[in-house]
Order: C-alpha cells, then structure tokens, then sequence
C-alpha cells in the first residue's frame, strides 16, 4: 500500500481520520502511533522491525545518556559517533541492497534515519528538550505521511505539536488541497513524464537523435521533480489533516536565477538537515576560499548521493558544486550584471545539463548522451519518431514547464488575499475535481 493507492485513500485514509476524530486528544498521539507502524509493515514487514530497533536504539541512547550528567563529554561524544556511523552504514547498505535487488522494497530509510540522527545531535548540543514519550518519538521519525520523502523535521518544529494535535477547519481544508496537488503531481504529471521518457529512451540507440535525447533527458528530469515534490505535497497535505505543520520541501527551483537557489530549493530540509549537521560543522565559509570550495562540494556530492548510491549522483552533485562555488566566489564582482532573465535561462539550461548524469545509469551512458545531444559524430538533430513524439505531445510538455513556475500558486494568493471566502470554496471544489480526475488515472 502507497499514499498514492486506492486502498490507502478509500479505506487507510478514512479510517485513520475517523478513529483519530472520535478519540480524546490526549489519545491522538497513539493513533497516529499505530498508524504509522501499520501502514510501514503493510509496506515492509521486515523492514518495519529494522526501522523500530533503529529509531529506538537512538531514543534510548539520547534518553538514557545523553540527556543525563552522569557521563563525560568525550563518552557522550563517542555515543554520538557511534550512532552517526549505524544510521550512515544504515542508509549505504539498504541503498545498494536495493540496486542489485530490485524486489527489495525500501520505504523511508534516509527520512527515519536522518530525522533520529538530527534528534541524537540536537540533544549533545542542548539545542533541543528531551522527548519524554516514546509514542511521540516514533510519529516524529516515521509518521507515515512524510516516510517517502520527507519532509526531514527537527524536534524542535514537531515535538510541541503533539501536545495539541487540534483539527482546524482551515488546516483540514489546506491539507485537503495540498494532498490533491500532491496527489496530482506524482500520479497526472509524474508518471506522465516518466512514460513519456521511456518512449524516447526506447528509441534503438543506432536511430537517437539530439531532438530525442533532450526531451529524454527533460522528461526524466520532471518525473523526478514531479515525484519527490509530489510525495512531499501529499505529506504536508497529510500532516495538515491531522493538525501537524510540516515545513514546504521544493518551492519551485526550476524558476531561479542560479544554481545556489536551484539547490537551495531542490530538497530544502535535506538541504538544511546537510547544511547544518556537516556544513556548519566544517566551518562553512569563514576560513577562506580553499575551505569554502572544499566544503561547497563535499556537501553538494553528499547531496547527490541523498538519491541513491552510484558515481553518477556522486558527480551530478559534483557538477553542481562547481557552479554554487563559481556563484559563490564571483556573484557579487561579476554575476550580479548579468539582467534577471539571462541568468534564469543560464540556470535552467545549467540544470537540465547537469540532470543528464542524473538520468544516466552509468558515466559512459552519460558521455553517449552529451555527444548525442550536441550532434557530436554525424548523429543526426531529428528522427522521424522523436518527431512524432515531440509535436504529439507538445501541450503535455508545455504543462510540465507551467505547472513548474508557480504561475498558478503566484495568482491564487492574489486571489485569496481580495476574496478569501470565495475563493477558498471555488479551490475546494477545483481539487474535488482534481482528485476525482486523478482517481480516474488509477482506475
């Protein structure tokens, strides 16, 4: 069962938000508690017993060591090692287990992880209180509607809310139509352009053509961006439901002026979770422009091995460092000139280069691409099937770049802000619509 199936929606979903409204307050907590196991095991029901023990080895560990006096600092510091390297072996070894077996299904392990881990550290540094409820504890590393994707929290932003979990009219309405955008995203738009792509790579490498080789590439590219972003819609949309805020996770990237925001906006709790655990740790930028490079790039690499553990997202992350460490280095001598509209067509261009590596499976499939794609060895601009491909699906490739702008989000809070009654009913009945048509694609 998915977020994203019928059995989740029409039955899961339902009942969850049935029970959890007929239930004192003060029960809430549990019900999303077994929920949450619940839906894991139905999911993994192996895996389910690794993510318990691993999310409890760091309660326990926090709890009962590091939040007491009773222990030095140098022993705390190597519990706390202790615990980066399990969750890091972790997330490496069920990343490549599930390369090289493709029915090893693998839900959640670098959210549950990463999300205990940040948990464990917070408390060394006494930047967090302690959690007291184990109950609490497992809802906030593995609450089932950010498990794909994230959003990744700290205890800080989810710990407090469990102490109200109250369902407002308004968040029960916003979180109906995150879930919907969501839902939309990953089901109408991303595995649109997933199928689509697969039609170009399809195409016998002998007949590829430059034209069929960039809308491969861009049609791998939006499944990605349409998938992760809409995993993390439907979570907060989930979230909101049950009266939990969870953070946005993409806003928008592909409608920036440098590839620094781009990153930034790609992932940004990743972003932030990497940020402040290993960036900020290594000095960031104030010890000159030798660490600031190093720094820049070992974080961006990090950042692409978050998608899986192969030498292609290890140089996709690569790639883009050089151009944040570029940008960083040079933005305010020379970058700043560039007009708004140039720089947003150099990023964009910059990214769905880049992303070529990320579509790849191997670095020699990645160099085939590139000389395809600049007509390198006599290959050919057009092929009649890319053609055909192209101009039949032009309006489907066209809405891929719109909905990725945020031209529809911009005019709806215009919109809201004038007439907010109306329009909150007009949006509830557009995404009723959405969701039905949605439903229709599973169907």
């Amino acid at each position: 069962m998915t977020i994203y199936s019928l059995t989740f929606l029409f039955i899961f979903l339902p009942l969850t938000l049935g029970i959890y409204a007929l239930v004192p307050r003060i029960y809430r907590v549990y019900v999303l508690f077994i929920s949450s196991l619940f839906f894991y095991w139905l999911n993994s029901p192996y895996l389910s017993l690794v993510m318990i023990g691993n999310v409890s080895i760091d309660y326990l560990v926090t709890n009962r060591f590091l939040a007491t006096d009773k222990f030095s600092d140098r022993a705390k510091k190597t519990a706390v090692y202790i615990v980066a390297a399990k969750s890091i072996l972790l997330i490496v070894f069920m990343s490549i287990t599930g390369q090289f077996l493709p029915t090893f299904y693998i839900l959640g392990v670098t959210v549950y992880a990463c999300t205990s881990l940040g948990y464990v550290i917070d408390m060394y540094h006494k930047e967090c209180d302690k959690v007291t409820s184990y109950y609490e504890y497992i809802v906030f590393c593995c609450f089932f509607g950010k498990i794909y994707v994230g959003p990744l929290v700290s205890a800080q932003q989810f710990i407090p809310q469990m102490k109200t979990l109250e369902v407002t009219y308004d968040k029960f309405i916003q979180g109906f139509v995150w879930f919907c955008h969501g839902f939309a995203k990953k089901i109408i738009l991303a595995d649109t352009a997933l199928m689509l792509g697969n039609q170009f790579k399809a195409i016998p490498y002998d007949e590829k053509s430059a034209l069929g080789v960039w809308m491969l590439v861009l049609c791998y590219l939006f499944a990605t961006y349409y998938t992760l972003s809409g995993y993390s819609d439907m979570a907060r949309g989930l979230g909101a439901l049950f009266g939990i805020n969870l953070p946005e996770n993409f806003h928008y990237p592909f409608h920036t002026q440098s590839v620094t925001q781009f990153f930034s906006n790609f992932n940004i709790s990743a972003n932030r979770f990497v940020r402040k655990y290993i960036y900020m740790a290594l000095g960031a930028e104030d010890n000159g422009n030798l660490p600031t490079i190093v720094n820049i790039m070992l974080i961006t690499m990090i950042m692409g091995l978050w998608y899986g553990i192969s030498p292609n997202l290890l140089l996709w992350g690569g790639v883009l460092g050089v151009f944040i460490v570029i940008e960083t280095l040079y933005e305010e001598k020379f970058l700043y000139r560039i007009p708004g509209f140039i720089r947003q067509v150099t990023t964009t261009i910059i990214i769905i280069l880049s992303f070529t590596i990320f579509a790849s499976k191997t670095l020699a499939q990645s160099d085939f691409y590139y000389r395809i794609m600049f007509g390198i060895g006599g290959t050919p601009w057009i092929d009649p099937v890319s053609q055909y491909l192209f101009v039949s699906n032009l309006i489907v490739l066209t809405s891929f770049f719109v909905f990725s702008t945020g031209f529809f989000s911009r005019k709806g809070r215009q919109i809201h802000s004038k007439i907010p009654r109306i329009w909150t009913g007009f949006s509830v009945g557009v995404n009723i619509l959405l969701l039905i048509a949605t439903v229709s694609y599973l169907v």
